[in-house]
């Protein structure tokens, strides 16, 4: 469960609506990768905005919060959280990776005479 505290809310905001901001906004930067050379942050690739909303829904629930609804969660990622980014991964970065490993373990095998 993500402990969270609320800013003041602006005129019109609907509770439940700052709840989620608030509970994002921790989240996020417990999370997320902050990049030293600008403002974005990055989330775990493993990652989704339906997979984001699922923990917000159940962790709000839990506290007998009512969530806010998936779309209005997207809305809000968009409007609040534009610096926030889920790194895509494709599958020549993951065969890069795999090929990595693989001389990287080879040449510790030489090394060692085996």
């Amino acid at each position: 469960m993500v402990t969270f505290e609320l800013q003041p809310h602006s005129q019109g905001q609907r509770h439940k609506t700052n709840v989620a901001k608030a509970w994002m906004r921790l989240f996020f930067g417990r999370i997320g990768d902050k990049m030293p050379d600008s403002l974005a942050i990055n989330l775990p690739s493993y990652l989704d905005n339906r997979i984001i909303y699922g923990y917000l829904k159940d962790d709000l629930v839990q506290r007998k919060e009512q969530p806010i609804c998936y779309s209005q969660f997207c809305r809000i990622m968009n409007k609040d959280f534009p610096d926030v980014f889920i790194p895509k991964v494709t599958l020549s970065d993951i065969k890069v990776k795999c090929n990595v490993a693989h001389k990287v373990s080879l040449d510790h095998v030489v090394q060692l005479g085996l």
